[in-house]
């Protein structure tokens, strides 16, 4: 029993053949994180806006297409 991320590559694997991804996909409102030292809102405001210009400019996309068939974010 697993989450479809962690399990991802392995069922596409030889190891994975005989297993399938059953149930629902990762919920969408999972809190998903990075985290920085709280009181480091500088860094946390930089991730935050990182995030936001890779989303918008198409960089995102391509990088989660090269690893998933579907959109982590």
């Amino acid at each position: 029993m697993s989450d479809e991320l962690p399990t991802y590559d392995w069922l596409k694997s030889e190891g994975g053949q005989d297993f399938e991804f059953k149930g629902e996909a990762f919920a969408k409102d999972d809190k998903i994180a990075i985290v920085v030292r709280k009181g480091n809102d500088e860094l946390r405001e930089g991730f935050n806006k990182a995030i936001e210009q890779i989303v918008e400019d198409g960089t995102y996309a391509k990088i989660n297409a090269k690893y998933f068939p579907f959109s982590i974010y």
